[in-house]
């Protein structure tokens, strides 16, 4: 699913670059709005990559295999701890350009992304996904042995 998500943001990030030109060139504005124009989409199409390989790992593979609480926990860590100080003090302190701005408030999907792939290869989320699926299977075959005793004793209801 790694693999998948690189190449669905590389294939965005490529087609926001090619039509990021035409779409910019379509404004009539100046030469400095469009230079922050294009420093921006650049960054943006940078950061699908990371957004679309995090989307699958979070939305996908890491809740779906039930570990929600860490995912609660990264998303406001990540966020409020990383993204937002960072992009305040690239603005106000730093006084960096709108593309490092955008890029610090956007430094939380970078690193929920290499947070997510080492959580996908830790042993406790294996762990969970693997104690879920055997007690799934417990309370299947119960649920199944129930219901054949229950055809047995009473056939006209069942």
């Amino acid at each position: 699913f790694l693999g998948v998500g690189f190449a669905l943001g590389a294939i965005s990030a490529i087609f926001i670059m090619i039509i990021s030109n035409p779409i910019i060139n379509s404004y009539n504005v100046g030469a400095e709005t469009v230079q922050i124009a294009k420093e921006l989409m650049f960054a943006l199409s940078v950061n699908i990559i990371f957004r679309a390989t995090n989307s699958i790992m979070t939305k996908g593979v890491l809740r779906g295999g039930g570990d929600t609480k860490m995912l609660m926990l990264a998303d406001n860590v990540f966020s409020w701890v990383l993204a937002l100080p960072l992009g305040i003090l690239a603005s106000f302190v730093f006084k960096f350009s709108p593309f490092w701005i955008y890029t610090c408030l956007k430094s939380d999907e970078i690193a929920k992304t290499f947070w997510c792939v080492y959580r996908k290869k830790n042993v406790l989320f294996l762990c969970s996904i693997l104690i879920f699926s055997t007690m799934y299977d417990i309370l299947t075959s119960i649920e199944n042995r129930i219901l054949m005793c229950a055809e047995h004793r009473f056939p006209d209801i069942i």
